[in-house]
């Protein structure tokens, strides 16, 4: 295990905390990683490449269960949901079209349960981060 302290976060210069647009962030860490078979740089899909609606992918990572949050890495698979589908579930938020939208009606696997990057099976790029539920 490695463990690092964050030296700077730097916010998206357009990032909107009301639309939660633009949500993501630069962290640099106060010591270099090792890379190992476990530790890699995640690989980032080019701008040619999209989600279509369907297509399954899977979100990892230790988000809240409930009240507590998990020990071990928490995988589930999701369905990308198509953006004015996604609307209609939002009444409250605005959904951009910088945005994903993946999941399940009925709620058995979302990022509530797990949270951080959602990556296909065909693809094997991180093509996103979860912004809020």
């Amino acid at each position: 295990m490695q463990t690092r302290l964050v030296k700077t976060i730097i916010l998206h210069p357009r990032y909107s905390r009301a639309v939660v647009d633009y949500d993501i962030s630069i962290v640099e860490l106060s010591e270099d990683i090792s890379e190992t078979s476990y530790v890699r740089p995640v690989c980032l899909p080019s701008p040619e490449q999209s989600l279509e609606p369907d297509t399954y992918c899977y979100i990892t990572g230790w988000g809240h269960m409930g009240n507590k949050m998990p020990f071990k890495l928490q995988e589930g698979e999701v369905r990308i949901i198509p953006l004015e589908q996604c609307q209609s579930y939002f009444d409250m938020k605005t959904i951009t079209t910088r945005m994903i939208c993946a999941g399940y009606e009925s709620g058995t696997v979302d990022s509530c349960m797990v949270s951080c990057f959602l990556v296909t099976k065909e693809i094997q790029f991180s093509t996103g981060f979860i912004g809020f539920t």
